[in-house]
């Protein structure tokens, strides 16, 4: 009856492990369409990428358009390429601490040298991040990708790739996780009601 008891244990922690794996599944993918309840929605149906992939696609597309904005306006000081800019330069110009600890050099010099170099590192991501990544965006029509992107994706296929690649070998790892910890519970459980 006691090793009866130890199997049951290993089994219950098996199940454990398969059960904290599926509901991952079931919210991202099922059900695949909106469920009611005496006639009210019931709340997250249908599943996740269900409901929020045109979401997505929309929030995509607006956060290109809206970096685009940006990199065209360049005397807007409330944007975030403006702040990244900065940053980037207050960063770099922090960095280059270890030239004014340089020998043989007057101070004004070395500030000089320190302001110089932090000035190119600003000027060069300033010129990547506002005429080169938008030239990039424009030249392979990247808001035109996002649209085919939205109108191909399928979330069915989706599940399809997760299933195979991801879902599978997370659920093998967890049973085999979960077996582990349940033969060790199980040797304990013995252990205990033997001695």
């Amino acid at each position: 009856m006691i090793f009866l008891k130890a199997f049951i244990l290993l089994l219950m922690n098996v199940l454990a492990g398969f059960l904290l794996v599926q509901p991952v599944r079931w919210f991202l993918f099922f059900p695949k369409k909106q469920l009611h309840w005496f006639g009210k929605p019931v709340p997250f149906t249908p599943g996740f990428l269900r409901r929020k992939k045109t979401w997505f696609f929309t929030k995509v597309n607006f956060w290109v358009k809206y970096y685009l904005e940006n990199a065209a306006n360049r005397k807007d000081r409330s944007s975030k390429l403006w702040e990244w800019e900065h940053r980037i330069y207050d960063e770099t110009y922090n960095k280059l601490d270890g030239v004014m600890r340089m020998k043989y050099l007057p101070a004004p010099v070395k500030e000089k040298i320190r302001e110089i170099l932090a000035l190119f590192v600003y000027e060069f991501a300033r010129h990547f991040l506002r005429s080169f990544v938008p030239f990039l965006v424009k030249k392979y029509e990247l808001t035109r990708y996002i649209d085919l992107i939205e109108a191909k994706a399928d979330v069915d296929q989706v599940m399809m790739y997760f299933d195979k690649y991801f879902h599978r070998y997370v659920t093998y790892f967890m049973l085999g996780l979960s077996g582990l910890i349940g033969l060790f519970n199980f040797v304990i459980y013995l252990l205990l009601q033997l001695f």
